[in-house]
């Protein structure tokens, strides 16, 4: 197994941009040869299994109250073994891609401060090859996600300087 990390965060006075990507790729080295007597094996003839997530989230200060947020993520895997939508008679594995990103504000009046985004993920699936040197499609696993987040908040007792 490799498992590269790689993790930036800014360090400026205003605006800000963190990158986190971590992956891992777990092989074994060899393949299960499918079995002799022409029955269709349920684990797939190679369990190398890659692994990626990352994101970058950045903010914008426009001005003193408000902020544009973003964030793009990208996350590459396979399913786990034993989950139950692996087909019988895998070659290997088939890989997955999610792609999305949310957008967003942030805005101070005064001690309140109202925030709002959206998000869209995207998700696919390659074909699936098979043991007899077919491929299947996975195309009914595709999907895309759309999600929206709000926030208000009020700042009951602002700080103060106490010495």
């Amino acid at each position: 197994m490799i498992a590269p990390e790689f993790l930036a965060v800014s360090d400026w006075e205003r605006h800000a941009l963190v990158a986190d990507l971590r992956g891992s790729f777990t092989g074994y080295g060899n393949t299960f040869p499918p079995p002799s007597d022409g029955t269709i094996n349920s684990a797939p003839v190679n369990v190398d299994r890659p692994d990626f997530t990352g994101h970058v989230d950045g903010r914008l200060d426009v001005s003193r109250d408000t902020r544009l947020l973003g964030e793009v993520r990208l996350r590459v895997a396979t399913d786990n073994p034993g989950s139950p939508n692996i087909q019988a008679g895998l070659a290997k594995y088939p890989i997955y891609t999610t792609l999305g990103g949310t957008f967003g504000f942030d805005q101070n009046f005064n001690r309140l401060q109202i925030s709002g985004g959206a998000t869209v993920d995207r998700t696919d699936y390659q074909w699936s090859k098979l043991t007899d040197g077919t491929s299947t499609s996975n195309d009914d696993r595709n999907f895309t996600q759309y999600g929206g987040v709000g926030r208000v908040s009020y700042d009951l007792t602002p700080a103060s300087n106490r010495s």
